[in-house]
């Protein structure tokens, strides 16, 4: 006779309710296919979602992100526009991506407004921001909201041309343009 008590007889309870390994089993395939299904749902109406082709590619192309600059209300720059717009110094460019990013490369003449923190430190410009001053925004590229979030928070305060550049940091450096590095 074996003295191995089981868990239910230990704590007093007088008979458990058990499953088969089939029905939980089961349970748990139910469980894991739903999450999938609403992970895959998820992903598929997602701007910035996985890219499940490749890792090395935007999962939007620059003519969708424009597109969707536009539906939101702003104009989108291309990459040429953009190097007209450094040349030029006439706009404030801001770089929505974070300090980090920012201290280690960013368009020339680029100030460093991260998105997550565009709604409490967007006081710190308000002197070199009058309404029809142009302003360009960019983050890492044609994937990332960060841009278009902190478009938003300018456009509310008051700014009538605010540009996005969609190819962001990503499109410039790529195309081998001169950038700048530090805070």
């Amino acid at each position: 006779m074996s003295n191995v008590v089981s868990p239910v007889e230990a704590i007093g309870h007088a008979a458990p309710i058990v499953r088969s390994r089939r029905s939980l089993g089961l349970d748990v395939l139910v469980l894991v296919s739903i999450a999938a299904l609403l992970a895959l749902a998820s992903n598929a109406v997602s701007l910035v979602g996985i890219n499940w082709v490749s890792s090395t590619k935007p999962r939007t192309n620059g003519v969708e992100a424009q597109e969707h600059i536009r539906n939101l209300g702003f104009d989108p720059v291309d990459l040429a526009y953009a190097q007209k717009i450094v040349a030029d110094g006439q706009h404030l460019i801001f770089d929505a991506r974070s300090a980090i990013a920012f201290a280690k490369g960013h368009l020339p003449g680029a100030m460093s407004l991260p998105s997550k923190d565009a709604q409490t430190r967007v006081s710190e410009f308000l002197p070199l921001l009058m309404p029809e001053q142009p302003v360009m925004v960019y983050c890492s590229g044609h994937s990332c909201t960060d841009s278009l979030d902190l478009a938003i928070v300018l456009k509310q305060q008051g700014l009538a041309r605010v540009l996005v550049f969609a190819g962001g940091y990503a499109e410039w450096s790529h195309a081998g343009l001169e950038y700048e590095t530090g805070e």
